[in-house]
């Protein structure tokens, strides 16, 4: 999403967004908590209470090391592998990357 709002403003916005959120007119509301969430999103922006964060990884959470590298993941679905072209079951331990697809944990990843 471009937004067209430099990073510094962007806060300020999403503040302005949230609180337009809880306006009685629902199409207001609803259209501002959209945006507010689609902000979010791209400018990556994370929520805590006290400045804390006590939870595990999140989606989005990836720095550009691990961007890279696959995760080894159990795989909810069933699917081809995108390095040998053959057959996963669901269940199956495999190597997933979000945007990349997923390969067997004893094939090669290849990007």
């Amino acid at each position: 999403m471009s937004t067209g709002i430099a990073p510094d403003k962007a806060l300020d916005r999403i503040h302005k967004l949230l609180a337009l959120a809880a306006s009685p007119q629902e199409e207001e509301a609803r259209t501002a908590a959209t945006l507010a969430a689609k902000m979010i999103r791209a400018f990556g922006v994370t929520l805590s209470i006290g400045g804390a964060h006590t939870g595990g990884a999140r989606v989005g959470d990836e720095t550009p090391s691990t961007l890279m590298k696959p995760r080894i993941i159990t795989s909810q679905y069933s699917g081809l592998c995108r390095t040998c072209g053959n057959g996963y079951a669901a269940g199956d331990r495999i190597q997933w990357l979000r945007g990349k697809g997923a390969a067997h944990t004893t094939c090669a990843w290849v990007l």
